[in-house]
């Protein structure tokens, strides 16, 4: 639902044979997400979390976060850790301004609030460190304004009170669009896909499989 805000999602319970239209606050997670990032914007010391949990944790991942906070001179701290709870977290008091959780995106999305310093996937990270724009940032710097708006107002009025300054506008736009590729071959340099899609190259190659007769040969296109 996160990353398809348009479309209609619903339940249906086969016991009672009711279907039910599912609702989800898209502008409200996406405020409560910016004001994490902006919060995390101003951290000396970063704790980076590697989840042990699985396959939840990624050390291409780890790579990557530890690389950019060199670049951006930053304080950091790696640890891992099996479950992320707001009472292990707090363990590390003062030491660490933000966090950056490479375990599961729904730790941040669904229970971020309940952290007391900013907790954020790695998509975020990247937008806190300026490596890629804010999901209210988008549509401002396309049409040529600030970094401070989502773009959903750009002339059109659809905020009702015509200001995007905090990135809680309606409409069709859904307070911007923020994607949730995590786990997607093709999704962006923060995702912790261990199999990266390869990138086609327009051309279908033959491959010749010997079948279990030797009268037959059979040819699939990839």
């Amino acid at each position: 639902m996160i990353a398809n805000p348009a479309v209609k999602a619903y339940r249906f319970d086969p016991f009672l044979g009711v279907l039910v239209l599912e609702e989800y606050d898209h502008v409200g997670m996406k405020q409560a997400r910016k004001e994490a990032v902006l919060a995390a914007r101003k951290a000396k010391s970063w704790g980076v979390v590697l989840g042990t949990l699985g396959r939840q944790g990624s050390l291409k991942v780890l790579d990557r976060v530890v690389e950019h906070l060199e670049e951006k001179g930053l304080d950091h701290t790696v640890v891992l850790m099996s479950e992320l709870s707001p009472t292990r977290m707090e363990l590390f008091g003062d030491s660490v301004d933000a966090w950056v959780q490479i375990a599961c995106p729904r730790l941040s999305i669904d229970w971020g609030e309940g952290f007391k310093r900013p907790v954020l996937t790695t998509f975020e990270f990247d937008v806190a460190l300026g490596y890629v724009p804010g999901w209210w940032e988008k549509g401002s710097r396309q049409n040529g304004g600030g970094g401070g708006g989502s773009g959903c107002c750009s002339g059109s009025g659809t905020c009702g009170n015509g200001d995007c300054s905090n990135g809680d506008c309606g409409g069709d736009d859904f307070g911007g669009e923020y994607p949730m590729d995590y786990y997607s071959q093709d999704g962006g340099d923060w995702n912790g896909c261990y199999m990266k899609k390869k990138p086609s190259t327009g051309e279908r190659k033959p491959r010749v499989r010997i079948g279990l007769s030797n009268h037959f040969k059979l040819t699939s296109y990839e």
